[in-house]
């Protein structure tokens, strides 16, 4: 048989002092003084002693572990939804580095964002792809439960929050597309129920009011639902052609790379004729021809920063009140699916009743050409 494991006592015994105060270090308490501290990690380093992790929950009353929350919605929009990844991601970092596990907790409709934390089976949680008016959230703060927003909630000035300026990257991508010449831009896209569609929406407007551009409701396109179809991209193309739209923002970059190849499909140049803007900077966006001018989304971050806040939460090292908010900027990435609006390019006309089929399992309009 092998060496039985150290115990705090052996620790206690090479550091010449209590028990209680080898705790007391473990714990991070403040009433050890530094001499005894340095002696004390020393001798757990030198036996390599991890006290027992149900030990300590037991001590605490914690579980050092980290809840990351998120609605169950459709098993779909987890695989695609690349920022959602990338929060995870970052959260699990932020865990590993402070000796937390984390988590992950989906609800069914109606049930308790509190659960985990109820059952004792988390210390506190990271709220994630939350809609604006999520009605659990009141829950959350009338609780006191230590909890982090990841994006936008009417609520969010009564809990920490993360977020990424939607905002000022829409404003940006509108500012871009108006330096290039482009004074007829579009804004496609979907998310209407969550802080990060309204953000990138009111950005978008925004950036046109800043630039002298006109705006109508014609140059905005909204779609329910998750999944971007063929069906929706014909739709919203046939939309903005007939608003002269020369350069369309995208919500995400999902939906900017489906415009792309409809917009090819329908017979457009893309950025000749077409320029398009998309949101996330995914690994497709940099593969596709033409590369796909984006915006890369701090999500690694969003998620360090929420998990590290909701762990000063957990150990009392941040105020609750007034709740710590810390917004992220995203980096534009310039490529190849914008350009200056061509006068005299050929446009695709497409013609309101004659369809055929693509070969892609659903119909297209038929088109002629013109030139402009």
């Amino acid at each position: 048989m092998g060496a039985s494991s150290p115990t705090i006592a052996d620790v206690a015994r090479l550091a010449g002092v209590s028990r209680a105060t080898v705790s007391r270090v473990m714990n991070n308490s403040a009433r050890v003084r530094a001499p005894l501290r340095k002696r004390v990690k020393r001798a757990i380093s030198q036996l390599r002693y991890y006290p027992s992790h149900g030990a300590v929950t037991l001590s605490r009353r914690q579980s050092r572990t980290l809840g990351l929350v998120a609605p169950d919605i459709p098993a779909q929009l987890f695989s695609s939804h690349f920022t959602f990844a990338q929060v995870v991601q970052g959260v699990a970092s932020t865990a590993r580095d402070n000796d937390y596990s984390v988590l992950l907790h989906t609800c069914k409709p109606g049930s308790s964002y509190l659960l985990p934390w109820r059952r004792q089976q988390v210390d506190g949680i990271v709220l994630t792809l939350l809609k604006t008016t999520d009605p659990s959230v009141a829950e959350v703060v009338e609780a006191k439960c230590p909890a982090v927003l990841v994006g936008g909630h009417d609520m969010d000035r009564l809990l920490p929050r993360v977020y990424a300026d939607m905002f000022g990257a829409a404003v940006t991508t509108v500012e871009y597309l108006a330096s290039l010449g482009h004074r007829r831009v579009g804004y496609a896209g979907g998310w209407a129920d969550y802080s990060s569609g309204q953000q990138r929406l009111a950005g978008f407007r925004e950036g046109l009011g800043r630039c002298g551009l006109p705006f109508s409701s014609d140059l905005v396109s909204i779609f329910e639902g998750e999944d971007v179809s063929p069906e929706i991209t014909t739709s919203i193309l046939n939309g903005f052609m007939k608003a002269s739209v020369t350069a369309i923002v995208a919500i995400n970059d999902f939906l900017a790379l489906a415009l792309i190849r409809e917009a090819q499909e329908m017979g457009f140049l893309v950025p000749e004729d077409l320029s398009i803007v998309g949101m996330d900077d995914i690994e497709a966006a940099q593969l596709v021809r033409p590369a796909l001018t984006t915006f890369r989304m701090p999500g690694s971050r969003l998620g360090e920063r929420a998990g590290q806040l909701v762990i000063d939460l957990i150990e009392r090292r941040e105020s609750p009140a007034p709740p710590p908010s810390c917004c992220l900027s995203l980096e534009m990435i310039v490529r190849e699916s914008c350009a200056p609006p061509s006068k005299g390019r050929s446009k695709a006309v497409v013609l309101p009743h004659a369809l055929e089929g693509n070969g892609h399992g659903h119909r297209k309009p038929a088109l002629a050409s013109r030139q402009q």
